[in-house]
């Protein structure tokens, strides 16, 4: 991670915890249960990382079973979901943001509707955009796929060797869930 990268990483924590959120701790298993009552899937920005990840959805359901489920993506991917897709879709438009990266649009008061009480990002490097949306969603356990320590705004990471291609780190990530 080069220098600037540090310093963008910094300055959005700052930003996000004394303009928009509290830090949150450390999740409870007995908050979250061992089956969530709503799991929101954040899904990548960029389109190769989107492609990969899309394919995780349904495993992703199947193995967690939640009650309900939200997916967080951007407009112009929509089209790429399955129809048959057993969630509520959520759509957000990446190009309204700050000089930060972090959403300005709305998306983040759409993410805390949801009421979601597990949260998994699968953008696999860290944007502030969709660190923005998990953590404003206050789910109690907020998972991310990013192999740099985030805390302020997720509790739960599954680092993976970035050197491995993204889908044997999804695979890592659903041995988990």
């Amino acid at each position: 991670m080069t220098f600037r990268e540090k310093v963008q990483r910094k300055l959005c924590w700052l930003w996000w915890r004394f303009n928009r959120e509290r830090a949150h701790g450390p999740f409870r298993i007995s908050a979250t249960g061992v089956q969530p009552k709503h799991l929101m899937l954040v899904l990548p920005p960029e389109f190769h990382d989107f492609d990969i990840a899309r394919l995780l959805i349904d495993p992703i359901l199947d193995r967690t079973q939640p009650r309900a489920a939200t997916i967080v993506l951007r407009e112009n991917f929509r089209t790429w979901l399955s129809p048959d897709l057993r969630a509520k879709v959520v759509t957000f438009d990446i190009a309204k943001q700050n000089w930060l990266g972090l959403p300005t649009n709305g998306i983040c008061e759409k993410a805390q509707d949801v009421g979601a009480d597990v949260v998994i990002d699968l953008t696999p490097t860290f944007t502030p955009y969709t660190a923005a949306i998990s953590s404003a969603s206050r789910a109690p356990l907020r998972i991310t796929v990013d192999n740099q320590f985030e805390s302020g705004f997720y509790n739960f990471f599954i680092r993976g060797e970035t050197e491995r291609p993204l889908a044997e780190r999804y695979d890592m990530l659903l041995k988990y869930v």
